[in-house]
């Protein structure tokens, strides 16, 4: 029965509704809201680990501040210490000069004085001894002849000092002679010593030394002594010293201190073998001066070579 069946007229229709257009569209939008909750949620785990790293950043950063800070106010500190007591140390210096010439001018008055009440003293006795010889001249006088009386009898035995002085004359030049042998063997036993020494010096020499002048030009080798040490300035850095020898001879400085800067940047440290260590120990004690050290120092110093871990400086591939 149709719609329309009250009229007596039979109107019924088949209608057929295509609804795969609605599925697709349901598909994509459903599609649509998959790939935006995924986008969501990628974006909600990176924005969270970028808030993680933009953390730990500023804490890090924070941090080398605060130690940079504290560093630099240290350092100022460390320098108006070090000036205070670089300006008080010249002070008292001054201080310490001017009480120096102070002392030496008092030194220079009191001997100009004294000398001056010394002669004064002097005049005065001779005056008082002029004075009581005239108000006691005959005690004087009889004093003068008892000192006469008294020491004639020693003038009287001057014929027998003579004469016992010529029998006793050989034995003094025998004592004499004996003390002059004395001296002359100390002074070649000395004498001996030392050309002893100077020749174990030249034999000990003699292997490192070359006789004679180059005829060719050759290469020189320059002692440097290269430190690193831990910066105090900045954090997880070292800095690195170049120490060359005190002599005016050496032109070249800035380009030796250059050349073994970067010559110690690219460098690392080996351990030595054991054929390296005895070839470096049989050299430290073959060296004068380990031969003229005190044997305690000397037994010291290889019981201290033997604990030590050696290592070598290698640059490039080569020790």
């Amino acid at each position: 029965m149709g719609l329309f069946s009250s009229f007596g007229a039979d109107h019924t229709e088949a209608i057929t509704i295509d609804v795969r257009p609605l599925a697709r569209k349901v598909d994509e939008v459903t599609s649509s809201v998959d790939r935006t909750t995924g986008a969501v949620v990628a974006m909600e785990a990176a924005v969270i680990a970028q808030e993680k790293r933009s953390a730990k950043q500023i804490c890090e950063n924070v941090n080398y501040g605060f130690y940079s800070l504290i560093t630099s106010q240290i350092s100022q500190k460390l320098a108006v210490h070090e000036n205070a007591a670089n300006s008080k140390l010249a002070l008292m210096q001054s201080i310490s000069k001017k009480i120096h010439e102070i002392l030496l001018t008092a030194q220079v008055d009191y001997q100009r004085i004294s000398r001056r009440y010394i002669e004064t003293f002097r005049t005065l006795d001779k005056n008082l001894k002029n004075r009581i010889t005239e108000l006691n001249k005959p005690a004087v006088n009889l004093s003068e002849k008892k000192k006469s009386l008294i020491f004639k009898s020693t003038t009287k035995n001057v014929a027998s000092a003579i004469c016992y002085a010529k029998e006793s004359l050989p034995a003094s030049q025998m004592f004499i002679n004996a003390e002059l042998k004395k001296h002359a063997n100390m002074a070649l036993d000395s004498l001996s010593g030392t050309m002893e020494e100077e020749k174990d010096y030249e034999s000990k020499m003699k292997p490192i030394l070359c006789d004679g002048a180059l005829e060719t030009p050759a290469m020189e080798y320059v002692p440097v002594v290269v430190s690193e040490a831990e910066s105090l300035h900045q954090q997880d850095s070292n800095v690195w010293n170049v120490t060359l020898p005190e002599d005016g001879r050496l032109k070249e400085r800035g380009t030796i201190t250059t050349t073994c800067l970067e010559s110690a940047r690219n460098a690392s440290w080996d351990n030595s073998s054991e054929e390296k260590r005895n070839a470096l120990f049989e050299a430290m004690t073959a060296l004068p001066e380990f031969a003229s050290l005190n044997p305690r120092i000397a037994e010291e110093v290889k019981k201290m070579f033997a604990a030590s871990d050696l290592q070598s400086w290698v640059t490039g591939g080569n020790t």
